[in-house]
């Protein structure tokens, strides 16, 4: 089935519920709205061929839907989900707003490999018009607020929390967003990034463009990632502007708690540049990191000038591509 066609059955569910709502406004309020509304988008996600969702409707008015308690899988969760429409709208098969609060997503990664049931459940491309593709919503405006996906990669959590305004119409979506990643457990990665930029949504892919900046603001990476949400596969391509060490200033701990070490008066620029392709099971990395005019102090020894380029081909554990070429410009021993 085409995305249009599932789009035109959404605009027949809003046609429908706007009898439902016709009906309240013309006084017939010891109907329970509610209770009908949740009958009717059981029976319609039903028909999507949306199987296992459990959630609540809690309001049902002229002019707004309220649902509650979402829960997709043991590992997708949605608090509260609020449609404001007007009767005219409905009639035309549209809304005029959906606000998405508190989704919350689960996901780990173990020795490279992502584990997402979540993203398992998403419609994979089918000769079967139930799962040939993800319907858009014909919606003025979706605002998502407090959205959180908490990622296990071996022992630790990186808690990413996101806020999102979108607007779109029948052909897709687009909008802006921002991000803060927080990693926790016992040997985080790195303190905390902020990421911002726009993304849009059609009927085969999810784009987002933006910046990624550390708390510093000395962090400045620049991203594109595509994801085919037919088959949750897609790729994401980055690069950052050099990154300057000042003695005193800003080292290595500014960026991970990781780097602690006897290294001092860290000296030099960093950069890198790469691309990371991933599926529903697979996380496959190609990332050069680039080293220049490197110096540092390291037990009463100073070595200066170290230029390299390192190529990175796994995450976890972190694995460079082979024999790595570096140069020295001097080392001073005291």
């Amino acid at each position: 089935m085409k995305i249009q066609q599932k789009i035109t059955r959404w605009q027949l569910v809003f046609r429908v519920l706007s009898v439902f709502i016709a009906l309240f406004a013309i006084g017939l309020y010891f109907l329970p709205l509610p209770s009908i509304g949740q009958k009717f988008l059981e029976e319609t996600l039903k028909s999507q061929g949306v199987q296992g969702i459990v959630f609540t409707v809690k309001e049902l008015s002229v002019n707004h839907l309220s649902i509650e308690g979402i829960k997709i899988t043991d590992e997708a969760s949605i608090q509260n989900v609020k449609i404001n429409y007007s009767p005219e709208a409905l009639l035309e098969g549209r809304v005029n707003s959906i606000e998405i609060i508190n989704p919350v997503i689960k996901a780990e990664v173990k020795k490279g490999v992502l584990n997402s049931p979540f993203l398992n459940s998403l419609p994979t491309n089918s000769t079967s018009e139930s799962n040939s593709a993800i319907p858009l919503l014909p919606v003025e405006t979706i605002s998502i607020k407090n959205a959180t996906l908490n990622l296990t990669v071996d022992e630790n959590i990186f808690t990413v929390s996101l806020d999102a305004e979108v607007t779109g119409n029948s052909k897709g979506l687009s909008g802006k967003h921002t991000a803060h990643i927080l990693m926790l457990g016992e040997k985080p990665y790195f303190n905390q990034m902020n990421i911002s930029g726009d993304f849009t949504v059609n009927q085969e892919i999810i784009e987002a463009t933006g910046k990624i900046n550390d708390s510093f603001n000395k962090l400045d990476l620049a991203y594109k990632t595509v994801l085919h949400h037919q088959t949750a596969k897609g790729n994401v391509n980055f690069s950052m502007k050099p990154l300057e060490f000042i003695p005193e200033s800003y080292q290595l701990t500014n960026i991970s708690p990781l780097l602690i070490s006897p290294v001092t008066n860290l000296n030099g620029k960093v950069w890198v540049k790469g691309a990371i392709d991933f599926s529903k099971n697979s996380i496959v990395p190609n990332i050069d990191v680039h080293l220049e005019n490197i110096g540092f102090t390291a037990n009463e020894t100073e070595i200066k000038g170290i230029n390299t380029k390192i190529v990175i081909n796994n995450l976890s554990p972190v694995t460079s591509n082979g024999v790595q070429k570096i140069t020295i410009g001097s080392v001073l021993l005291s």
